[in-house]
């Protein structure tokens, strides 16, 4: 990744001088090989991308993740982000927070002068990344059109991180499930269980909302949504409750990792139906 050099000129005097100059290809490689491994089954963090401190926070990969998301966002390598400076870096990070950037995000995804250079660093963004993407892009705009531009993005980005033949379904489902966590949260806290299958499903369904409200697209992006939910989530498992209380309806969901079969005995599932995860049924 630093390329360094060294010159010493010794004589009645002494001069020297140090240079060090950064590899954008090499950086780029590196990070990549790294965000494979945390994808890779039983990761939950690298060393190397340093500890979190006495609040909790790691502030060295809250950083890692502000130049992944400007990267994806303004269609740049990591590499070539890393070459900002530290100003602009800073701006675009502000910019990218803002709700009617969304639109700017979702047209960088889905151009197709950008398809390879996003799709190598989407698959394996780690969820911290990918919850930021997903909370842009279902913020509501002004315009249907940008909307719509929006769903067309989340269906790629869930297109990219649905599972290959070559990859680990259950790394990816993973990889998914870590995402919904995180979303609209603050990332470096530490929730529990059910807290987090609880997040899952709520964030799912305001994802499955935002596509059934600016599906345009005959239907497809729905049917899309679908097809990708139903691989990404199959270690979970959501149910709802319909209660009527003075004629007035109100709908309850509860969600839960199927794995961990005990949450029976600690939940109260009684009057729960279990729902698919189809944007159909919720």
């Amino acid at each position: 990744m630093v390329v360094a050099a060294a010159r010493l000129v010794a004589g009645p005097g002494c001069s020297g001088k140090v240079a060090i100059e950064l590899n954008p290809d090499n950086a780029d490689r590196f990070i990549a090989c790294c965000l494979n491994v945390l994808n890779q089954s039983g990761f939950r963090q690298i060393a190397i991308f340093g500890d979190v401190d006495s609040n909790n926070i790691n502030k060295d990969f809250m950083i890692l993740n502000d130049y992944l998301t400007i990267a994806i966002a303004l269609g740049l390598t990591l590499g070539e982000v890393m070459l900002l400076p530290m100003t602009e870096i800073n701006a675009y990070k502000q910019e990218t927070l803002k709700d009617e950037y969304a639109p700017f995000l979702a047209a960088k995804i889905i151009d197709p002068k950008q398809r390879k250079k996003i799709q190598e660093w989407i698959r394996n963004l780690p969820p911290e990344t990918l919850a930021k993407l997903f909370e842009c892009l279902i913020k509501h705009q002004s315009g249907r059109s940008d909307n719509e531009l929006q769903v067309k993005a989340i269906i790629n980005v869930m297109a990219l991180i649905n599972p290959t033949s070559n990859d680990s379904i259950n790394d990816k489902c993973r990889q998914f499930e870590e995402t919904l966590f995180r979303m609209n949260t603050n990332i470096e806290m530490k929730q529990s269980s059910m807290a987090q299958w609880n997040n899952f499903g709520f964030n799912w369904m305001k994802i499955a909302k935002f596509i059934t409200s600016y599906d345009n697209y005959r239907n497809r992006s729905k049917e899309l949504f679908n097809l990708y939910s139903n691989t990404l989530c199959k270690h979970m498992e959501l149910r709802k409750k319909v209660t009527n209380l003075l004629g007035v309806e109100n709908t309850h969901y509860i969600c839960f990792n199927k794995n961990f079969p005990n949450v029976f005995n600690a939940i109260d599932m009684s009057g729960y139906e279990k729902v698919n995860w189809d944007v159909y049924e919720i």
